[in-house]
């Protein structure tokens, strides 16, 4: 088993080149979050997939179509409340193994509520788990979890050598322990 743990400093081809296909998966779930496109959000995954949410109340998701309702959920509430969010990713960790790759990190929803209601954009973290396979030539998520963290951890976190750090775009509030 073939296992890296940290980026490589004369990475190879094979490396850099999943990379770059695990980067624009983050710039797609990125894409998918902003549009609210559940189509674009259930292509990233593998049929097989299993998610488990933070949420102490909700159980394991055992396929892609569950994965996919559960998100088409969250969605039909930021559309019934005429909102908008996007979320950004920053891989702190990867692990290569012989046939899948393990990210983890950080990520930060940005929530903005319609104009007229006058409440102002908020921002929630969490911790995120992502097991990649290759499915077809196409690296797509066959496991995921996820918990709560503070914003601060998402922005505290550092760069890694060729893996997804996000745009930084969806800053809320500088939070005060910066």
């Amino acid at each position: 088993m073939l296992l890296f743990s940290q980026p490589l400093s004369a990475q190879s081809p094979t490396l850099k080149a999943q990379d770059t296909a695990l980067n624009s998966h983050y710039q797609s779930m990125m894409h998918a979050f902003n549009h609210l496109d559940i189509n674009r959000i259930a292509a990233l995954y593998h049929p097989d997939a299993i998610y488990m949410p933070e949420k102490a109340t909700q159980g394991i998701f055992n396929s892609k179509l569950a994965i996919a309702q559960h998100y088409q959920e969250f969605f039909d509430k930021v559309i019934r409340n005429r909102a908008s969010v996007e979320i950004d990713f920053r891989v702190t960790s990867r692990q290569y193994l012989t046939d899948s790759i393990t990210d983890m990190g950080y990520f930060l929803i940005k929530y903005s509520p319609a104009i007229d209601t006058g409440d102002a954009p908020t921002q929630f973290a969490g911790k995120f788990l992502f097991q990649f396979v290759s499915d077809n030539d196409q690296w797509v998520i066959k496991a995921e979890a996820t918990s709560q963290a503070t914003p601060e951890l998402y922005y505290q976190a550092m760069p890694q050598q060729n893996w997804y750090y996000g745009v930084n775009n969806l800053l809320v509030s500088i939070p005060n322990s910066l």
